[in-house]
């Protein structure tokens, strides 16, 4: 093992003096986690905003002293020190390491280039110390991008320059409180691991203080190697490509071309009009100008379809045709019963689902978290964002109400009789293959699209590797709901059980209204007093500020209430019943104008009393529990119960200039997105935040900024993930079971 001289350990303390003031708040890594999680991963168990921050303080206080007290004649002291215990201590680093790193102190030493590169790359103290912007990342491009160069005399006294190492960057925390940690960015040779860095850090820092040490360090990746399973992804996407390919060749060349062959043809419009006079076996005399064009063009696709029908096999490879997937896409053709204005309604709520999430993943990475999120929490206008949760009971409403629209159609065309096996089945069909191949995809490939001082090490969902069976199952909100793999998704576990149990509700009410309304009436009673036990068993908070402090019942709340489908079933039975109301009046009903705005002015009221009702509570104003377990318990149903309002009077015509604005066409292919927008949206976020070079500075421009890029991004990828995946596994089904119509 090499051992250091004096005037190296003299160097090598000036290398790591910035180590000496390390200051950073934040945990290193940028995963989606659920509210609670993520707030807690920021402030720490116990701690609550504002003036109760004394006990947090005074340890930050006494951290901030003792680097305030280290000089530069403390750093050459403890170097000599350094250099005389230098056997004991090093003795648990690496010879390899310990000798690089002696090669980077000989660099400062001769003042190379390369080697002032690593010193340059370390963090370096800043201002708003006392408000906790504690951030001192350093360079991490320059620390990756440095390279060594290392002059060696020979035997035969040549000189030649080799690369014994590279240059890898490594993140240093020292922990205040917990939860809360002072980081520093540091750069070391590539042949140190992370005890290795850390046993060098402490050598010098105990020194000079001993209240001061690294309690862990995380060195970053220089290249992530092709594993045998992102070998096996890549292959698969290649087939996906291949497929893609093909199937949009042989829909030009076999289906459209002929199609727009046959529409280049001038046919004109008179009695001598060859078209014409075989049309239906009657002459162009017989017919308008107007008459004549449908039936021309009916006859043109009569002929292209004569001239080829594939056949199943074809179908199938139609299926994966781009150019037919992407005109259905974005096509804004509607049938006339259809419900126009829940277009604009998904819409909204998914831009809602990413403006929420875009604050609360973002959390761990924001510079001035500590001081940011008190000052949003106290601003009423900040109630939407802290409350952006209930746009997932608008999409269970939705769910419940097409549910229920569609099945009733078909149990009347059938006469009281449905395919079960295509009713689940086609649900089934139509969400896991594109969710699964997702899954595939993110959680073998991720690791290989970014890098940075936050990008992690290991994979972040690397649970998926054993619990995937759990979400093929539409299951992971009851089994292991604690260690979710791609933990947003336990919305399409609880969309699916209330799919499976839907026709114990729609099925009464096609036959009675009074067993129909029973039935609802059990489950909605059943959903509520399991809401209210359960919230007032654990204690469970219904307030912003109570999730942020210190409210035992806190860290429950994702795992026994939000996961739970006994716990929001509710808005799903009102889209049940929505829907049944709808078909039963075939979106046809006639109210005076004091009963309409009634029925806006009582939706407005009730949805703005949900979203904002707890201002009060998010402002110091503790709510008991029994005023927790009310709001937990009706307030989620009572927001579905304003916006079915808003769909019912929109289809029947009472909507007015809303009707008008949520109908817009627009909406409609953005509506169609809204599922892979929901799949990729999370894990956009996670690769831009995890990303950073630097900590992100949180203000109102800067959030709107990277709220309008996650949606334009998400609904980019979500395009392409619709067009590789969605809509290819739908085309296959109706190739299969020769489905006329999509559902």
């Amino acid at each position: 093992m090499a051992r250091f001289t004096g005037g190296q350990f003299q160097h090598i303390s000036v290398v790591f003096t910035a180590c000496l003031c390390m200051t950073i708040l934040a945990t290193g890594t940028c995963q989606p986690k659920s509210y609670s999680e993520t707030v807690n991963q920021v402030l720490g168990d116990g701690h609550t905003l504002g003036t109760s921050h004394e006990d947090l303080d005074k340890k930050f206080e006494d951290t901030l002293e003792q680097i305030e007290g280290i000089k530069w004649k403390d750093v050459v002291a403890a170097g000599a020190s350094y250099l005389e215990k230098s056997a004991e201590i090093a003795v648990g680093v690496t010879p390899q390491c310990s000798n690089d790193t002696a090669l980077l102190v000989e660099g400062l030493i001769d003042r190379d280039k390369w080697a002032l590169q690593f010193l340059d790359s370390f963090g370096k103290p800043g201002s708003g110390l006392m408000q906790y912007q504690l951030h001192w990342l350093g360079s991490y491009d320059e620390c990756i991008g440095t390279n060594v160069a290392v002059e060696e005399v020979l035997a035969d006294n040549t000189t030649v320059v080799t690369q014994p190492f590279r240059s890898q960057y490594c993140l240093a925390s020292h922990s205040v409180a917990p939860q809360l940690f002072v980081q520093l960015g540091t750069c070391f040779p590539d042949s140190c691991s992370n005890r290795d860095v850390m046993m060098i850090l402490n050598g010098v820092l105990t020194e000079i203080t001993p209240n001061l040490t690294v309690s862990s360090v995380i060195c970053q990746e220089r290249e992530v190697p092709i594993d045998s399973a992102a070998s096996v992804v890549i292959v698969v996407l290649s087939v996906f490509a291949l497929l893609l390919l093909a199937g949009t060749v042989f829909d030009i060349v076999f289906i459209q071309m002929p199609k727009w062959e046959a529409e280049k043809l001038e046919v004109p419009v008179s009695s001598n009009s060859k078209y014409g006079s075989d049309l239906m076996g009657r002459s162009d005399d017989s017919l308008s100008s107007g008459e004549q064009a449908p039936l021309l063009s009916e006859l043109l696709n009569r002929q292209v379809e004569e001239a080829y029908s594939p056949g199943v096999g074809g179908k199938m490879l139609l299926a994966f045709s781009v150019y037919t997937n992407g005109s259905k896409l974005l096509s804004t053709k509607q049938s006339s019963d259809s419900l126009r204005a829940v277009h604009g309604i998904r819409f909204i709520s998914m831009s809602w689902v990413i403006l929420g999430h875009t604050y609360f993943f973002g959390l761990t990475t924001f510079r001035n978290v500590v001081t940011e999120l008190p000052n949003l929490v106290s601003r009423w206008t900040f109630d939407a964002i802290d409350n952006a949760t209930f746009s997932v009971d608008t999409f269970f409403l939705l769910s419940g109400l097409l549910v229920a629209y569609l099945a009733l159609k078909e149990l009347q065309k059938g006469e009281g009789r449905i395919n079960w096996f295509m009713f689940y089945f086609h649900r089934y069909w139509r969400l896991t293959p594109p969710y699964m191949l997702f899954m595939m995809v993110y959680v073998v490939l991720f690791k290989y699209w970014g890098s940075g001082p936050f990008f992690p090490q290991t994979n972040p969902n690397h649970v998926c590797r054993s619990n995937f069976w759990v979400n093929m199952l539409y299951l992971q909100n009851i089994i292991r709901a604690d260690n979710q793999c791609m933990g947003w998704a336990w919305y399409l576990a609880n969309d699916m059980q209330f799919y499976i149990l839907s026709p114990l509700i729609f099925v009464p009410l096609y036959f009675s209204r009074v067993l129909g309304a029973a039935a609802a009436g059990v489950f909605l009673l059943a959903t509520f007093i399991t809401t209210g036990v359960v919230t007032s068993y654990y204690s469970l908070p219904a307030s912003i500020s109570d999730l942020l402090g210190g409210n035992p019942g806190a860290v429950n709340y994702t795992t026994k209430y939000y996961y739970k489908p006994w716990c929001r079933m509710g808005p799903y039975i009102i889209g049940l019943v929505a829907g049944y109301i709808l078909y039963t009046t075939k979106c046809k009903i006639r109210m005076n104008r004091v009963l309409c705005l009634l029925g806006w002015a009582s939706a407005a009221a009730i949805c703005l009393a949900v979203l904002y009702g707890l201002d009060g509570a998010n402002h110091g104003h503790k709510m008991s529990h029994g005023a927790n377990a009310l709001y937990n318990t009706v307030g989620r149903t009572a927001w579905a119960v304003g916006v079915a309002w808003v769909i019912v009077a929109c289809a029947t015509g009472n909507g007015g200039f809303v009707n008008t604005l949520l109908s817009w066409e627009a909406f409609i292919p953005l509506s169609r997105l809204t599922y892979c927008a929901y799949l990729v949206h999370p894990i956009i976020m996670e690769l831009y935040y995890s990303s950073q070079r630097q900590l992100f500075y949180s203000t109102d421009l800067n959030m709107a900024y990277a709220f309008l890029g996650n949606m334009g991004v998400s609904y980019g990828v979500a395009a392409i993930l619709s067009l590789t995946f969605e809509s290819p596994m739908m085309g296959l089904e109706k190739a299969l079971f020769h489905k006329n119509k999509s559902n």
